[in-house]
């Protein structure tokens, strides 16, 4: 017995069939979603791809070390096709922008998850290529994962067109579509086509076929690429390979930060796809059993080894790193859930020929699994997705409310505005929920500005103003994570605050509003202390599930009545 999900089309019950039209309905839904509502989770997306973005189309944004000419580990290229439709668009918001290139890479997930789709459908049935459908839709991965301004996004697109290629026998577009991501998005995205040069050289025996198809894909791509980052950088640059060099033989620069057990990749799946993740794990020796005790078909089986081979080989290099960052798996994310769909549907068949010769009450049970799976799976994504949206969103509300009216309603400042974050730089959402210039009624110049806290890294540095900046040497710049006093700035001159407010506390780092005599509130918006909070808060929403006392912080907007203010605005005319 294999899954039984009837799905009613076009008037007639075609059994376990689900076209891809009414599979972009479901993707598009939940896509449109993360649009709206997912936060910005990483600050690498902020300070390396978002504000990088703002320079180029405003000419002014933060710059990371990453982007000195020095180390020019990151690409332009990517950003640019990136923000090349909202040129083309054209609007005078910097927030509209912000939600339209979003909706555009909602829109590119779709269509990738899509063809995925398609070529699982036409691989392995029906059943698997629904209930893959199922769980990505609402998965907490793909919420998090579908929408970010990220490399590794952009290459679990990819990754999808690769793997789905490949299972379609298309090997071509399988291995131009890895060049794209590796050479575009993340150099390390190579890994996922060890398995299909291994399929194509080994197996097939195409040595030739697959040395003129990588020669096509490196010309094609790789030649753009270096030319917009050498013109960029004013010199010749080939951002993939100086990431390589910089990750693998940059002397431990990797492990300068974010280095975690080997535990933390199995917690960060769990919370973004549960039960699914756990099953996951069951399919390599549930297709082993299931070929075992198949006399008839075994090529079909045999097959679905394709699709566990780049997870093994992706979890072989990322889990044994001590830098693990939860984004270095998007990538997979999709294999994941194609191999939890899996498990389902072998599991099911296990199960139902196991326990139908016991008991035959024990069918009716295992009729339901798919089913089953489904609705809990659904059930704790959403709910892991609104717990990160509800108890988060903080500082997404915090600087829409600094781009709105209400705050621009406090005129009387000089031309240059000044927004200050202490410990809360590295939640900043970019340049683009910064009030624009030609909107204000002053038309005054909005900048994000550091003040001293607890932090001893290297905060980001604003672009050298003019076209030229990307090809500038910034000064008081390192790749060593070193710290740079020179970004602090004096918080007298601030004339606005953005600050979390939680039980923790210290002289750097204290709760500003309480000193009334400097500070006004103006706005705050609740924000889970992940300190106090329980697991289970952290973890899920629960609606009409009440919070404890002391779980709460609150994310503020100060505004400082000592700052440099004018009497009325003939002063500044």
């Amino acid at each position: 017995m294999s899954a039984e999900i009837p799905v009613k089309t076009k008037g007639r019950q075609e059994g376990r069939s689900f076209s891809a039209y009414h599979a972009f309905h479901v993707l598009i839904i939940f896509r449109f979603i993360s649009v709206l509502y997912n936060n910005i989770n990483d600050c690498d997306e902020t300070y390396n791809y978002w504000e990088p973005a703002h320079y180029l189309m405003h000419g002014s944004g933060f710059q990371t070390w990453e982007y000195s000419p020095v180390y020019a580990i990151r690409s332009y290229a990517y950003i640019l096709i990136h923000i090349l439709p909202l040129f083309l668009i054209g609007t005078i918001n910097k927030i509209v922008q912000f939600y339209t290139l979003r909706s555009l890479l909602a829109l590119v997930s779709c269509f990738c998850e899509i063809y995925f789709f398609r070529a699982i459908k036409r691989r392995y049935g029906s059943n698997v290529a629904l209930l893959t459908l199922l769980f990505l839709a609402p998965s907490n991965g793909m919420f998090i994962a579908s929408t970010a301004f990220l490399p590794s996004s952009f290459t679990m697109y990819t990754g999808m067109i690769a793997v789905a290629a490949w299972l379609n026998g298309k090997e071509q577009v399988a291995i131009f579509s890895v060049a794209v991501g590796s050479i575009i998005g993340w150099p390390f995205f190579v890994a996922l086509g060890i398995p299909i040069a291994a399929d194509v050289i080994l197996i097939q025996r195409r040595l030739s076929f697959f040395c003129v198809w990588s020669i096509i894909s490196l010309l094609v791509i790789g030649v753009p690429v270096v030319s917009i980052d050498s013109w960029y950088y004013g010199k010749f640059v080939f951002a993939s390979i100086n990431i390589i060099m910089y990750n693998v033989f940059g002397g431990g620069g990797p492990d300068l930060y974010g280095t975690e057990p080997w535990t933390y990749y199995f917690a960060n799946c769990l919370l973004n796809f549960n039960i699914v993740f756990v099953l996951s794990l069951l399919a390599w020796p549930l297709i082993e059993i299931k070929l075992h005790f198949t006399k008839s078909g075994r090529s079909y089986y045999t097959a679905w080894r394709k699709s566990v081979l780049p997870v093994i080989v992706w979890v072989a290099i990322f889990f044994t790193r001590s830098h693990k960052e939860e984004r270095f798996l998007f990538p997979i994310y999709p294999l994941i859930v194609l191999l939890g769909a899996m498990s389902v549907v072998l599991l099911q068949d296990l199960l139902s020929n196991l326990l139908g010769r016991i008991a035959s009450g024990f069918q009716t049970i295992v009729k339901y699994l798919p089913a089953i799976v489904v609705v809990l799976h659904a059930l704790l994504g959403i709910s892991r997705s609104m717990a990160l949206h509800y108890n988060y969103q903080g500082s997404m509300q915090v600087y829409t409310v600094i781009n709105s009216q209400s705050v621009l309603s406090f005129t009387g400042y000089t031309r240059e505005i000044n927004v200050c974050v202490g410990k809360e730089w590295h939640r900043f959402t970019s340049n683009y929920f910064l009030p624009d210039k030609m909107i204000q009624p002053l038309r005054s110049r909005w900048y994000l500005r550091y003040i001293k806290s607890d932090f001893k890294g290297q905060l980001p540095k604003l672009y050298a103003e003019g076209p030229s900046g990307t090809s500038l040497i910034p000064s008081d710049m390192n790749d060593e994570n070193r710290e740079e006093p020179s970004r602090y700035f004096d918080i007298n001159r601030c004339h606005f605050l953005v600050d979390l407010e939680i039980s923790s506390f210290s002289t750097q780092e204290p709760h500003y509003s309480k000193d009334t005599s400097q500070w006004e509130l103006l706005y705050s918006y609740p924000y889970l202390d992940s300190v106090k909070a329980s697991i289970l808060h952290r973890t899920l929403y629960i609606p009409g599930l009440k919070k404890r006392k002391g779980e709460l912080g609150r994310y503020v907007l100060l505004r400082n009545k000592k700052g440099d203010f004018v009497k009325n605005l003939d002063d500044i005319q």
